[in-house]
């Protein structure tokens, strides 16, 4: 699936790409032209377009380099470095 998609505020989309893998993984890509509330921001349009343009995210997602297993060595790391993220992704409240 690929999509550009509308917002409450004039100006303010953006763009979405999923994948279905073979494994049943779902890979979904979205970046948006400014903030969607998060962190606090109110909604607003910060730019023209979303950054990265949609066909690039389409080539990204669908890249043969995905696998379909992460090592144990990466998986220990990132919990690792989380560790001292008192809450993720979003702070609460």
């Amino acid at each position: 699936m690929v999509s550009a998609t509308d917002a409450v505020v004039p100006g303010l989309y953006g763009y979405q790409v999923a994948i279905w893998r073979p494994d049943g993984v779902v890979l979904v890509f979205a970046e948006f032209a400014g903030t969607i509330n998060a962190y606090g921001h109110e909604e607003a349009a910060t730019r023209a377009e979303p950054p990265v343009p949609l066909a690039q995210w389409q080539g990204i997602a669908e890249s043969p380099d995905w696998q379909f297993q992460v090592p144990r060595a990466l998986v220990d790391e990132g919990a690792r470095l989380a560790s001292g993220i008192p809450r993720a992704p979003f702070p609460e409240g």
